[in-house]
């Protein structure tokens, strides 16, 4: 189920945290990451976005077509 953001903000009286996290939620590509020697699109999924975001978005938001190769410096959304 999708949420708008007005429903998000009405969620917000009922928990201040939960309405944050919901909201990073719905739009989890806020977050802007430099890539490291190590990192893998798996373990930029998972420890960067905690799980919210597949490796598929992160694939698709930015234009990645070989997820295997990534360019240290390279900043992702």
């Amino acid at each position: 189920m999708l949420r708008t953001t007005s429903s998000l903000r009405n969620s917000s009286s009922e928990s201040p945290l939960l309405a944050h996290v919901l909201m990073e939620s719905a739009n989890p590509f806020l977050t802007h990451y430099k890539t490291r020697p190590s990192d893998t699109l798996s373990s930029i999924a998972d420890s960067i976005y905690a799980g919210l975001v597949s490796v598929d978005q992160i694939k698709e938001a930015n234009s990645i077509d070989d997820p295997s190769v990534l360019d240290v410096g390279q900043n992702l959304v």
